[in-house]
């Protein structure tokens, strides 16, 4: 599959929240060798997105979380020349395997090392979110929508209030401090909170990431036109490029973002991010 089709997106969305929704109660989870989880789940929707999504021989690509250390230089080098579908089955896998509703499903598609448009599902809560060539679409208690479902989304763009809620990643909390006087959530998970900002339940966000954890959303936040801007400087677009994420096969952090992700409605909202940070 080479073009992005609305309602293919969002039968493999919906289709993989049924998966993980089957495991939910007995995750089966495991370290990896990076110390992070990973679930039956995660390889369960992440072997039903390639069955989807790739085809090689027609120039369809696929970047998953649990299968990119398995591809081969050309495989990827070619996936950056032609059509990738970059994904995340479960954004969020510590709270998934803690039986906790922070968690979701994320599909992104980059054409020439561009990402062009991208989907995200949260199961717990049932609201899907789609590009279009109409904007983003949207839909809660999804769980069997259909196309006919999905309906504009109402975007809320907040400007900084000292009562506004602020998401980090772990990372802030371990590695670093945030002196804002905002309530500030911290989560183990990109898509809740990213998605979040566009209803305006989240007012800014800033953490440390990886190319999967961010492409479906990242496609949503611009389309909508909000900002995302890295802490050493410049804007986080959708060009996924090697000045901008660790991207060589011998680099211990390949696939992250080289620098602090802040993402919110404005430019304002940035600058007061940036104020909080130490």
């Amino acid at each position: 599959m080479n073009e992005w089709k609305v309602e293919e997106v969002l039968s493999a969305l919906l289709e993989s929240g049924k998966i993980a929704l089957r495991f939910y109660d007995a995750p089966d989870a495991r370290l990896k060798s990076d110390s992070s989880l990973v679930t039956a789940a995660d390889h369960a929707i992440e072997h039903e997105l390639q069955q989807i999504f790739e085809d090689v021989e027609n120039g369809s690509f696929l970047i998953g979380e649990e299968t990119v250390d398995s591809k081969s230089k050309a495989y990827l080098d070619e996936a950056f020349r032609k059509t990738a579908w970059i994904v995340d089955p479960i954004d969020g896998t510590a709270p998934y395997a803690h039986h906790l509703p922070t968690w979701g499903i994320s599909i992104a598609r980059m054409e020439d090392g561009v990402i062009t448009d991208g989907g995200v599902y949260l199961p717990t809560t049932g609201e899907v979110f789609i590009t279009s060539d109409k904007g983003i679409l949207f839909a809660a208690g999804a769980g069997d929508a259909t196309v006919s479902d999905l309906e504009p989304l109402s975007i809320v763009k907040r400007a900084p209030d000292i009562s506004d809620m602020i998401a980090v990643t772990q990372s802030v909390v371990k590695r670093g401090s945030f002196s804002l006087k905002n309530p500030v959530q911290a989560m183990a998970c990109a898509v809740f909170p990213l998605t979040y900002l566009l209803l305006g339940r989240i007012s800014g966000y800033m953490g440390t990431l990886k190319l999967w954890d961010i492409a479906g959303c990242l496609a949503l936040l611009h389309r909508a036109g909000f900002v995302c801007v890295l802490q050493e400087g410049g804007d986080l677009g959708p060009e996924v490029t090697n000045d901008i994420y660790h991207l060589e096969p011998d680099d211990p952090r390949r696939w992250f973002i080289r620098s602090r992700v802040f993402c919110g409605a404005s430019r304002e909202m940035i600058d007061y991010l940036l104020e909080g940070v130490s």
